[in-house]
């Protein structure tokens, strides 16, 4: 079916999709092996990200510097001054992640199920005690499969990884694949599932036991990266991140292939509910998943690409798609010199190692986009509706307590409560760390 049609907006009949159900399977099967990334904050990223959100009300027009907050517009007392809107956000740093992106959630749970296949002997014709693992990647699935099964393999199932890169692969992305042991097998881009077939095929015709795992399309791909959402929401709850508040208002994160936003919106909305907000951020020069969204008909990838987010270039899949259209409320697209401006402050304030795919997501709230429907527009929108709708849930709560005709006003955490609706708090997704440091110092000379 996949090699002869393209996907829809719809997931193809009788095939397995990715649940909630199956991500908290995932993240209790991963737990003793993955590691448990940090949530991160930084009060200059606050201020920052403040500074641009007050520039972009700025940039709408708004009346004296007033918003009447609400979607209907009809609520007198609802009017909020953007000056007292603060934004917190926190970075869900997938860059510490095995092989330093999330990917290794991914691979490791595929794996890890294909392994428990194997050992139950429900499938009499494979051998049990060798696998060969298979894929083909330009980068981070492709370090992620040869960590995985170096680190899985065992003398009772060894694990040989194989993977197929495409010569233009970042030198470090290939650098790493080897270091963990697996054999990379080189390929023009246009035909790297071609070769990948034909590796594969040489490995049956030897009496191999082979695998093959996408790099994104797959249910127990997607499955172990939502498992990070559930890690989000204990870190929320367990440490002083954002107080009383324990949640985030939106998850932004980044798209490509679509498997981790895929992943992500399950999560988030099976954590939080549907009301929670999942924001995919695209790179301009590799906008796919934009245009299929406002076209309603899947788009294939940009050819050439036209950015600088090599990790971002594929398009989405016959699972991945019809995910992100039923879970993601938004996409928005960011320039690559937005994504630089966003890479350095990361580097240089909070003095960690992301990659342009990572920092693009964070550039959508810097701002600074030069991008005509940007993503700024969104941003502003997206704010003051949360900050209206949880004003509105506070004025009912008081109009509740005041019809018990009690005698003393209900003052509890009022002056918390009051506060806590001028902020608005974002959690991103920060999907990896594999970047040429040749190439970073390139980009920040270019843009001094």
């Amino acid at each position: 079916m996949h090699a002869k049609s393209q996907p829809t907006m719809d997931y193809p009949p009788g095939v397995q999709v990715p649940t909630f159900q199956g991500i908290q399977e995932a993240y209790k099967r991963l737990q003793p092996i993955v590691n448990r990334t940090p949530l991160l904050t930084s009060r200059t990223l606050n201020e920052r990200a403040t500074q641009a959100f007050r520039l972009a009300c700025q940039g709408q027009g708004k009346d004296e510097g007033k918003t009447r907050i609400g979607q209907d517009g009809n609520d007198a007392q609802g009017k909020m001054d953007y000056q007292d809107v603060k934004i917190e956000v926190a970075l869900k740093c997938e860059n510490f992640q095995r092989s330093k992106a999330f990917k290794y959630r991914g691979a490791s749970n595929a794996l890890l199920k294909h392994i428990d296949k194997l050992r139950s002997g429900s499938d009499s014709n494979q051998d049990p005690k060798e696998l060969w693992v298979f894929t083909h990647s330009s980068g981070n699935f492709a370090q992620a499969i040869a960590c995985s099964a170096k680190n899985l393999s065992t003398p009772s199932l060894l694990i040989h990884a194989t993977i197929i890169m495409p010569h233009t692969a970042p030198p470090s992305k290939r650098a790493g694949v080897i270091e963990y042991g697996a054999k990379v097998v080189g390929c023009e881009n246009a035909k790297r599932a071609e070769v990948c077939e034909e590796e594969m095929s040489k490995a049956r015709a030897e009496g191999k036991t082979v695998l093959f795992l996408p790099s994104y399309d797959h249910v127990d791909v997607i499955e172990g990266h939502g498992g990070l959402m559930l890690e989000v929401e204990t870190q929320c709850k367990s440490s002083s991140v954002w107080g009383q508040a324990g949640k985030p208002d939106v998850i932004l994160c980044p798209v490509g292939g679509g498997g981790l936003i895929s992943g992500v919106s399950l999560g988030a909305k099976g954590v939080y509910g549907d009301e929670m907000v999942v924001i995919g951020v695209e790179p301009s020069g590799a906008d796919d998943t934009y245009r299929s969204l406002h076209t309603g008909e899947w788009q294939p990838a940009v050819n050439p690409t036209k950015t600088i987010c090599d990790g971002l270039l594929t398009a989405t899949g016959f699972l991945t798609l019809p995910t992100i259209k039923q879970n993601v409320n938004e996409i928005v697209l960011v320039d690559d010199e937005a994504t630089i401006r966003a890479m350095r402050f990361v580097w240089e304030r909070m003095k960690i190692i992301v990659e342009p795919s990572s920092a693009m997501t964070l550039a959508a709230i810097l701002g600074q986009s030069s991008i005509s429907d940007s993503a700024s527009t969104v941003w502003h929108r997206i704010v003051y509706d949360t900050l209206a709708r949880r004003q509105q849930r506070r004025r009912e709560r008081a109009d509740h307590h005041h019809t018990r005709r009690t005698n003393e006003p209900d003052r509890r955490n009022t002056d918390q409560e009051e506060d806590d609706d001028k902020i608005f708090r974002a959690c991103v997704i920060v999907g990896g760390g594999n970047v040429s440091f040749e190439k970073v110092f390139e980009w920040f000379r270019y843009h001094d």
